[in-house]
Protein backbone atom coordinates (compact mmCIF):
# COMPACT_ATOMS: atom_id res chain seq x y z
CA UNK A 1 0.00 0.00 0.00
CA UNK A 2 1.33 3.16 -0.44
CA UNK A 3 3.00 5.62 2.04
CA UNK A 4 -0.22 7.43 2.55
CA UNK A 5 -2.14 4.61 4.27
CA UNK A 6 -2.17 5.69 7.71
CA UNK A 7 -3.55 8.94 6.94
CA UNK A 8 -7.09 7.47 6.90
CA UNK A 9 -7.70 4.79 9.15
CA UNK A 10 -11.48 5.77 9.39
CA UNK A 11 -9.89 9.37 9.64
CA UNK A 12 -9.03 8.80 13.45
CA UNK A 13 -5.79 10.09 13.61
CA UNK A 14 -5.24 13.83 14.62
CA UNK A 15 -3.16 15.63 12.12
CA UNK A 16 -0.69 17.49 14.77
CA UNK A 17 2.01 16.12 16.39
CA UNK A 18 3.69 17.84 19.67
CA UNK A 19 6.75 16.21 20.91
CA UNK A 20 9.34 17.39 23.62
CA UNK A 21 12.00 18.84 23.99
CA UNK A 22 11.51 19.35 20.15
CA UNK A 23 8.22 20.22 18.82
CA UNK A 24 7.11 18.84 15.67
CA UNK A 25 4.28 20.15 13.51
CA UNK A 26 3.61 17.14 11.04
CA UNK A 27 4.42 14.13 12.93
CA UNK A 28 6.37 11.80 11.46
CA UNK A 29 5.67 8.32 12.26
CA UNK A 30 7.89 6.09 15.18
CA UNK A 31 9.94 4.25 12.26
CA UNK A 32 10.62 3.34 8.48
CA UNK A 33 8.70 0.53 8.38
CA UNK A 34 5.51 1.97 9.88
CA UNK A 35 3.29 4.35 7.46
CA UNK A 36 4.00 8.05 7.34
CA UNK A 37 1.18 9.24 9.83
CA UNK A 38 -1.21 12.14 8.64
CA UNK A 39 0.78 15.64 7.86
CA UNK A 40 -0.53 18.87 7.60
CA UNK A 41 0.56 21.05 4.84
CA UNK A 42 -0.71 24.41 5.89
CA UNK A 43 2.52 26.31 4.85
CA UNK A 44 4.74 27.91 6.63
CA UNK A 45 5.29 31.59 5.73
CA UNK A 46 6.86 31.25 1.93
CA UNK A 47 10.36 32.26 2.44
CA UNK A 48 13.48 29.83 1.91
CA UNK A 49 13.62 27.64 -1.05
CA UNK A 50 10.12 25.65 -1.94
CA UNK A 51 9.91 22.33 -2.45
CA UNK A 52 7.35 21.35 -4.83
CA UNK A 53 4.58 23.67 -5.68
CA UNK A 54 0.72 22.40 -6.32
CA UNK A 55 -1.83 24.21 -8.32
CA UNK A 56 0.46 27.43 -7.20
CA UNK A 57 0.38 26.24 -3.38
CA UNK A 58 3.89 26.06 -2.49
CA UNK A 59 5.16 23.70 -0.08
CA UNK A 60 8.41 24.53 1.51
CA UNK A 61 11.44 22.21 1.60
CA UNK A 62 11.42 23.72 4.97
CA UNK A 63 8.06 21.54 5.84
CA UNK A 64 9.36 18.43 4.60
CA UNK A 65 12.75 18.69 6.70
CA UNK A 66 10.91 19.26 9.59
CA UNK A 67 9.00 15.54 9.15
CA UNK A 68 12.43 14.53 8.05
CA UNK A 69 14.20 15.56 11.26
CA UNK A 70 10.99 14.15 13.56
CA UNK A 71 11.85 10.96 11.89
CA UNK A 72 15.21 10.66 12.19
CA UNK A 73 15.16 11.43 15.86
CA UNK A 74 12.99 8.36 16.31
CA UNK A 75 14.63 6.22 13.69
CA UNK A 76 18.67 6.78 14.43
CA UNK A 77 19.90 4.74 11.72
CA UNK A 78 18.37 7.29 9.15
CA UNK A 79 21.05 9.75 10.60
CA UNK A 80 23.52 7.39 9.78
CA UNK A 81 27.02 8.68 7.08
CA UNK A 82 26.69 4.98 5.25
CA UNK A 83 25.21 5.12 1.56
CA UNK A 84 22.42 2.75 2.55
CA UNK A 85 21.20 4.89 5.60
CA UNK A 86 21.36 8.26 2.99
CA UNK A 87 19.83 6.59 0.42
CA UNK A 88 17.25 5.40 2.99
CA UNK A 89 16.74 9.02 3.93
CA UNK A 90 16.02 10.28 0.41
CA UNK A 91 13.59 7.46 -0.20
CA UNK A 92 12.05 9.01 2.70
CA UNK A 93 11.92 12.68 2.23
CA UNK A 94 10.36 11.86 -1.27
CA UNK A 95 7.77 9.99 0.80
CA UNK A 96 7.22 12.54 2.78
CA UNK A 97 6.59 15.09 0.17
CA UNK A 98 4.20 13.27 -2.02
CA UNK A 99 2.06 12.96 1.26
CA UNK A 100 2.41 16.61 1.55
CA UNK A 101 1.12 16.85 -1.80
CA UNK A 102 -1.68 14.63 -1.48
CA UNK A 103 -2.74 16.35 1.67
CA UNK A 104 -2.31 19.46 -0.32
CA UNK A 105 -4.85 18.30 -3.32
CA UNK A 106 -7.18 17.21 -0.66
CA UNK A 107 -7.50 20.43 1.50
CA UNK A 108 -7.78 22.38 -1.99
CA UNK A 109 -11.10 20.08 -2.63
CA UNK A 110 -12.19 20.39 0.76
CA UNK A 111 -12.49 24.15 0.05
CA UNK A 112 -14.26 23.82 -3.49
CA UNK A 113 -16.29 21.84 -1.59
CA UNK A 114 -16.58 24.64 1.02
CA UNK A 115 -15.74 22.39 4.22
CA UNK A 116 -15.63 24.23 7.16
CA UNK A 117 -15.14 22.39 10.61
CA UNK A 118 -16.54 24.21 13.43
CA UNK A 119 -14.52 26.31 15.56
CA UNK A 120 -14.90 23.97 18.82
CA UNK A 121 -13.66 21.22 17.05
CA UNK A 122 -10.59 23.27 16.12
CA UNK A 123 -10.23 24.73 19.47
CA UNK A 124 -10.41 20.38 21.10
CA UNK A 125 -7.63 20.16 18.94
CA UNK A 126 -5.45 22.92 19.77
CA UNK A 127 -6.16 21.77 23.47
CA UNK A 128 -4.57 18.56 22.80
CA UNK A 129 -1.64 19.87 21.28
CA UNK A 130 -1.10 22.17 23.95
CA UNK A 131 -1.65 19.30 26.81
CA UNK A 132 2.19 18.48 26.32
CA UNK A 133 2.96 21.91 27.71
CA UNK A 134 3.33 23.75 30.89
CA UNK A 135 1.60 26.48 29.92
CA UNK A 136 1.01 28.57 26.80
CA UNK A 137 4.65 30.77 27.13
CA UNK A 138 6.16 27.11 27.08
CA UNK A 139 4.03 25.88 23.79
CA UNK A 140 4.82 29.47 22.00
CA UNK A 141 8.30 28.82 22.61
CA UNK A 142 8.52 25.51 21.70
CA UNK A 143 6.85 26.79 18.83
CA UNK A 144 9.22 29.40 18.23
CA UNK A 145 12.06 27.04 18.17
CA UNK A 146 11.13 25.58 15.07
CA UNK A 147 10.35 28.65 13.38
CA UNK A 148 5.94 28.04 14.43
CA UNK A 149 3.64 30.05 15.75
CA UNK A 150 0.11 29.29 17.37
CA UNK A 151 -1.86 30.79 14.33
CA UNK A 152 0.39 28.11 12.16
CA UNK A 153 -0.62 25.62 14.00
CA UNK A 154 -4.24 26.25 14.60
CA UNK A 155 -4.76 26.17 10.21
CA UNK A 156 -2.69 22.99 9.96
CA UNK A 157 -5.30 21.70 12.32
CA UNK A 158 -8.01 23.03 10.75
CA UNK A 159 -6.88 22.01 7.33
CA UNK A 160 -6.59 18.25 8.81
CA UNK A 161 -10.21 18.49 9.54
CA UNK A 162 -11.24 19.35 6.20
CA UNK A 163 -9.39 16.31 4.96
CA UNK A 164 -11.20 14.05 7.34
CA UNK A 165 -14.54 15.91 6.55
CA UNK A 166 -13.91 15.18 2.70
CA UNK A 167 -12.39 11.60 3.65
CA UNK A 168 -15.91 11.26 5.51
CA UNK A 169 -17.94 11.91 2.59
CA UNK A 170 -16.25 10.24 0.13
CA UNK A 171 -16.54 6.95 1.73
CA UNK A 172 -20.21 7.40 3.82
CA UNK A 173 -21.23 4.74 1.22
CA UNK A 174 -18.72 2.04 1.94
CA UNK A 175 -19.88 -0.95 3.33
CA UNK A 176 -18.54 -4.64 4.39
CA UNK A 177 -20.81 -7.32 3.20
CA UNK A 178 -21.14 -10.94 4.49
CA UNK A 179 -19.67 -11.82 0.83
CA UNK A 180 -16.98 -9.09 0.59
CA UNK A 181 -15.47 -11.14 3.66
CA UNK A 182 -16.31 -14.65 2.06
CA UNK A 183 -14.57 -13.43 -0.87
CA UNK A 184 -11.07 -12.13 1.30
CA UNK A 185 -11.01 -15.49 3.01
CA UNK A 186 -11.23 -17.16 -0.44
CA UNK A 187 -8.70 -14.63 -2.07
CA UNK A 188 -6.31 -14.71 1.32
CA UNK A 189 -5.64 -18.05 2.88
CA UNK A 190 -2.62 -17.28 3.62
CA UNK A 191 -3.82 -14.39 6.08
CA UNK A 192 -5.98 -17.17 8.15
CA UNK A 193 -3.20 -20.03 7.99
CA UNK A 194 -1.79 -20.79 11.59
CA UNK A 195 1.20 -22.29 11.21
CA UNK A 196 2.59 -25.71 12.80
CA UNK A 197 3.43 -25.26 16.67
CA UNK A 198 4.04 -26.77 19.87
CA UNK A 199 1.68 -26.72 22.53
CA UNK A 200 2.17 -27.47 25.61
CA UNK A 201 -0.46 -29.03 28.60
CA UNK A 202 -0.10 -29.81 32.25
CA UNK A 203 -1.53 -31.00 35.28
CA UNK A 204 -0.95 -29.32 38.40
CA UNK A 205 -0.99 -30.39 41.94
CA UNK A 206 -0.89 -27.09 43.68
CA UNK A 207 1.33 -26.39 47.21
CA UNK A 208 0.99 -23.12 48.83
CA UNK A 209 3.46 -21.32 50.47
CA UNK A 210 3.20 -22.12 54.11
CA UNK A 211 1.92 -26.18 53.64
CA UNK A 212 3.60 -28.67 55.45
CA UNK A 213 6.29 -30.86 55.03
CA UNK A 214 3.86 -33.75 55.18
CA UNK A 215 0.93 -31.79 53.07
CA UNK A 216 4.16 -31.51 50.75
CA UNK A 217 4.96 -34.87 50.76
CA UNK A 218 1.28 -35.90 50.24
CA UNK A 219 1.04 -33.37 47.13
CA UNK A 220 3.96 -35.13 46.01
CA UNK A 221 3.09 -38.67 46.33
CA UNK A 222 -0.54 -37.52 44.70
CA UNK A 223 1.39 -36.31 41.15
CA UNK A 224 3.58 -38.63 41.04
CA UNK A 225 1.03 -41.20 40.64
CA UNK A 226 -0.44 -39.16 38.07
CA UNK A 227 2.89 -38.91 36.54
CA UNK A 228 2.57 -42.56 36.39
CA UNK A 229 -0.44 -43.19 35.02
CA UNK A 230 0.33 -40.35 32.41
CA UNK A 231 3.90 -42.23 31.51
CA UNK A 232 1.18 -45.47 30.99
CA UNK A 233 -0.77 -44.01 28.23
CA UNK A 234 -3.76 -42.85 30.24
CA UNK A 235 -5.80 -39.91 28.49
CA UNK A 236 -3.61 -37.15 29.68
CA UNK A 237 -6.50 -34.75 29.22
CA UNK A 238 -8.95 -36.64 31.08
CA UNK A 239 -5.93 -37.10 33.64
CA UNK A 240 -6.31 -33.11 33.77
CA UNK A 241 -9.70 -32.66 33.87
CA UNK A 242 -10.17 -34.81 36.60
CA UNK A 243 -7.24 -33.97 38.94
CA UNK A 244 -5.28 -30.50 37.78
CA UNK A 245 -5.85 -28.03 40.50
CA UNK A 246 -4.94 -25.26 37.76
CA UNK A 247 -8.22 -23.72 36.95
CA UNK A 248 -7.33 -21.50 34.20
CA UNK A 249 -6.48 -24.82 32.29
CA UNK A 250 -7.97 -27.66 34.02
CA UNK A 251 -11.38 -27.68 31.72
CA UNK A 252 -9.36 -27.13 28.50
CA UNK A 253 -7.72 -30.68 29.80
CA UNK A 254 -4.54 -29.14 30.79
CA UNK A 255 -3.81 -27.05 27.68
CA UNK A 256 -1.83 -23.74 27.95
CA UNK A 257 -1.15 -23.19 24.52
CA UNK A 258 1.59 -22.38 22.47
CA UNK A 259 5.05 -23.38 24.20
CA UNK A 260 7.32 -20.15 23.75
CA UNK A 261 10.14 -19.07 25.32
CA UNK A 262 9.95 -16.87 28.76
CA UNK A 263 6.06 -17.44 28.62
CA UNK A 264 6.50 -19.75 31.79
CA UNK A 265 8.23 -20.25 34.89
CA UNK A 266 12.04 -21.22 34.60
CA UNK A 267 11.43 -24.97 35.63
CA UNK A 268 8.52 -25.24 34.25
CA UNK A 269 10.18 -23.87 31.04
CA UNK A 270 12.85 -26.22 30.78
CA UNK A 271 11.00 -29.17 31.57
CA UNK A 272 8.87 -28.22 29.03
CA UNK A 273 11.35 -27.60 26.22
CA UNK A 274 12.72 -30.91 27.22
CA UNK A 275 10.00 -32.74 26.52
CA UNK A 276 9.49 -34.35 23.05
CA UNK A 277 6.30 -33.51 21.38
CA UNK A 278 3.81 -36.13 21.52
CA UNK A 279 5.46 -37.38 24.75
CA UNK A 280 5.04 -36.93 28.72
CA UNK A 281 8.02 -35.60 30.75
CA UNK A 282 9.78 -38.31 32.65
CA UNK A 283 10.00 -36.34 35.26
CA UNK A 284 7.71 -33.80 37.90
CA UNK A 285 8.59 -30.29 37.67
CA UNK A 286 8.09 -28.60 40.52
CA UNK A 287 7.82 -24.61 40.83
CA UNK A 288 6.23 -22.23 43.37
CA UNK A 289 3.26 -23.09 42.39
CA UNK A 290 3.63 -26.84 43.32
CA UNK A 291 4.38 -29.96 41.10
CA UNK A 292 3.43 -30.31 37.17
CA UNK A 293 3.12 -33.64 34.71
CA UNK A 294 4.24 -31.89 31.65
CA UNK A 295 3.16 -32.74 28.09
CA UNK A 296 3.61 -31.07 24.38
CA UNK A 297 2.05 -32.33 20.89
CA UNK A 298 2.53 -30.78 17.58
CA UNK A 299 -0.06 -29.27 16.16
CA UNK A 300 0.21 -29.08 12.11
CA UNK A 301 -0.71 -25.99 10.29
CA UNK A 302 -4.09 -25.54 9.56
CA UNK A 303 -6.20 -22.67 7.88
CA UNK A 304 -8.66 -21.32 10.71
CA UNK A 305 -12.08 -22.28 9.11
CA UNK A 306 -14.74 -19.10 8.13
CA UNK A 307 -17.32 -20.87 10.47
CA UNK A 308 -14.46 -20.50 13.19
CA UNK A 309 -14.02 -16.79 12.52
CA UNK A 310 -17.92 -16.04 12.64
CA UNK A 311 -18.13 -17.67 16.02
CA UNK A 312 -15.59 -15.23 17.80
CA UNK A 313 -16.83 -12.14 17.25
CA UNK A 314 -14.16 -10.15 18.59
CA UNK A 315 -12.37 -11.69 15.51
CA UNK A 316 -14.76 -11.58 13.16
CA UNK A 317 -15.27 -8.05 14.05
CA UNK A 318 -11.80 -7.48 13.64
CA UNK A 319 -12.07 -9.01 9.81
CA UNK A 320 -14.81 -6.73 9.34
CA UNK A 321 -13.41 -3.05 10.74
CA UNK A 322 -9.67 -4.33 8.66
CA UNK A 323 -11.75 -4.75 5.64
CA UNK A 324 -14.09 -1.64 5.56
CA UNK A 325 -10.64 0.23 6.45
CA UNK A 326 -8.79 -1.41 3.54
CA UNK A 327 -12.38 0.13 1.19
CA UNK A 328 -11.76 3.20 2.69
CA UNK A 329 -8.08 3.25 1.82
CA UNK A 330 -8.63 2.08 -1.79
CA UNK A 331 -11.45 4.73 -2.60
CA UNK A 332 -9.16 7.60 -1.17
CA UNK A 333 -5.93 6.43 -3.30
CA UNK A 334 -8.14 6.51 -6.73
CA UNK A 335 -9.34 9.63 -5.41
CA UNK A 336 -6.12 11.50 -4.75
CA UNK A 337 -4.85 9.65 -8.31
CA UNK A 338 -7.56 11.11 -9.96
CA UNK A 339 -7.00 14.54 -8.14
CA UNK A 340 -2.77 13.90 -9.11
CA UNK A 341 -3.87 14.22 -12.62
CA UNK A 342 -5.77 16.98 -13.35
CA UNK A 343 -3.58 19.25 -11.18
CA UNK A 344 -0.59 21.11 -12.09
CA UNK A 345 2.06 19.83 -9.79
CA UNK A 346 5.74 20.82 -9.73
CA UNK A 347 8.45 19.28 -7.43
CA UNK A 348 12.08 20.99 -6.87
CA UNK A 349 13.36 18.10 -4.60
Amino acid sequence: MKCRKEWVRCAAVAAVAVSKPALVVNAAPASPASKLAPATTSPAPATGAVAAEVNNDKIMVADVERLLNALKKQEPTLAGDSPADKAALQTWRGRILENLIADRLLYQEAQQRNIKPAPQDVDKLVQQVKGGFKNDQDFTQALAKEGLTPAYVRQSLTEELMRRELANQLTADITISEADIAKFYRDNPKEFTVPEYTKVSHILIAVQPNTSAADKKKAHDRAAGLLKQALGGADFAKLARENSEDPGSKDKGGELGPLEKDQFVKPFEDAAFATTPGKVYDKLAETQFGYHIIKTDKVAERIVPLSDLRDNKEAYANLKTALFKMKVQDVLDKHIEGLRAQAKIKKNI
